[in-house]
């Protein structure tokens, strides 16, 4: 075992538990090779800066990592990938990442960035132990190189400008292979035939001889009564339906899954790329309270989003819009309470958020409109307690915010009332944690 995962084990009293601590996380990693696919690119820097910040390396990071996704690779970035995993499997899903990514993209902005132990305990022994088919890709953040590591200079780096992504997304491209490839797919794929056309023989063949069954006098009445029965038991299954709903259901291109415990329906993908879309109240009598992580993103094509005019929607779930990049406008229901993190991040074309007067809206999470750089105005609903770190970080053109409550809010525990009078903007741009009693 390398120095990092010895020194994160090593608050042991002696040699014997720091062993069977060893022991505990090699036995993690072998469970994780049994039961999860391999990686294929880690993404390695210093996200947080001292200022609570994201760094720059850490931009450019996060950029890639939702860059990377849509390309169908696998991509571990703990920043992200370990706000979705078990604590105590942080150091399992690290050390199982490291050994199986093919690729391991390290950032820097400072010389010092490379060498924090988070950082330099992990592509240090990836130096150690990488194969021929393992490729460590270095990028600097300005310009300059001489903040690179020694061992760095034969890989040759990349500048972490906009050129330096094309360039990083082209060495990967030409070097690691996306886990689950087209050719995976293909033969999966209706337009290939086989499979398809089996099903189309079967189900004429069927039909052919059904319908022979009422053209013989023999067979008339029983084919009747199967007939019969078959009726029967659809409309039972609709009566059923209706009183026990579907665990999965899908309508207009979105997939939904009953809570049991909400006694709703989640709104959980939307299985196409539409331009426009209308989020019901109800599915099968019961109400849509919450839109999922994720459900929506990516959808780049989505231009309008409208809400039924009795929704009963609490929530909006982790990076649910986020990366709908040509999103121009959205109206929150009165009944949202919460805006998750990232929710809308980098909907970079989105001008209007807006909540009702009626708003129950309590909290703005983490980067909820992060890099949402053409929105220029939003009213902070009387209802609102708490706005998360960088919720509107990098909103470039916002110049116009008003809290309908703008007394008694804090920041970093001193009072942020006078600079929310001053310069509201300003203040959320800053993008410091508020929260309000």
């Amino acid at each position: 075992m390398d120095s990092y995962f010895s020194n994160k084990v090593g608050g042991a009293t002696d040699g014997t538990e720091a062993d069977l601590a060893l022991q505990r996380l090699h036995e993690q990693v072998r469970k994780l090779a049994q039961t999860e696919p391999p990686y294929d690119v880690f993404l390695c820097g210093k996200s947080i800066g001292e200022n609570g910040g994201r760094t720059p390396e850490g931009l450019f990071l996060q950029e890639m990592y939702d860059t990377l996704c849509k390309q169908g690779y696998r991509i571990f970035y703990p920043f992200v990938t370990l706000n979705h995993k078990p604590d105590a499997m942080a150091e399992a899903y690290t050390l199982y990442a490291r050994q199986t990514a093919k690729a391991l993209v390290v950032a820097g902005s400072r010389a010092d960035a490379f060498i924090h132990l988070q950082t330099h305990g992990i592509w240090e022994p990836f130096l150690q132990e990488k194969t021929d088919e393992q490729d460590l890709i270095p990028v600097y953040m300005g310009e300059n190189d001489g903040i690179l590591p020694q061992a760095f200079l034969s890989f040759s780096p990349i500048k972490g400008d906009e050129a330096g992504k094309e360039t990083l997304l082209q060495r990967l491209q030409s070097t690691v292979m996306p886990t689950g490839t087209p050719e995976e797919e293909v033969e999966k794929s209706p337009e290939t035939g086989g499979e398809k056309e089996k099903k189309q023989s079967f189900f004429a063949k069927f039909g052919h001889a059904f319908v022979g069954l009422f053209r013989s006098k023999k067979t008339r009445i029983p084919a009747i009564l199967v007939c019969a029965l078959l009726v029967a038991g659809l409309a039972a299954a609709v009566y059923v339906s209706l009183l026990y709903p579907f665990a999965t259901v899908t309508e207009n291109g979105m997939q939904y899954e009953y809570d049991e415990a909400i006694h709703g329906y989640v709104l959980t993908d939307c299985l196409s790329n539409p331009t426009e879309i209308e989020i019901p109240g109800k599915i099968r009598g019961k109400q849509v309270t919450r839109i999922g992580d994720k459900a929506f993103y990516g959808c780049n094509e989505l231009t309008t989003v409208t809400f039924d005019e009795n929704s009963n929607l609490t929530s909006i779930g982790i990076e649910a819009f986020s990366n709908c990049s040509n999103l121009f406008s959205i109206a929150i229901p009165d009944s949202v309470i919460s805006i998750s993190d990232s929710a809308f991040r980098n909907c970079s074309n989105l001008t209007t958020v807006t909540f009702g007067k009626n708003s129950s809206l309590t909290g703005i999470s983490s980067d909820a409109f992060c890099n949402c750089s053409k929105l220029f105005s939003i009213t902070i609903p009387a209802s609102v307690t708490s706005i998360g770190t960088d919720a509107f970080y990098n909103c470039t053109s916002l110049s116009s915010v008003a809290f309908k409550t703008h007394t008694g809010w804090t920041a970093n525990g001193a009072s942020a009332d006078s600079a929310i009078a001053s310069d509201a903007a300003a203040v959320l741009k800053n993008g410091a944690a508020l929260s309000r009693r």
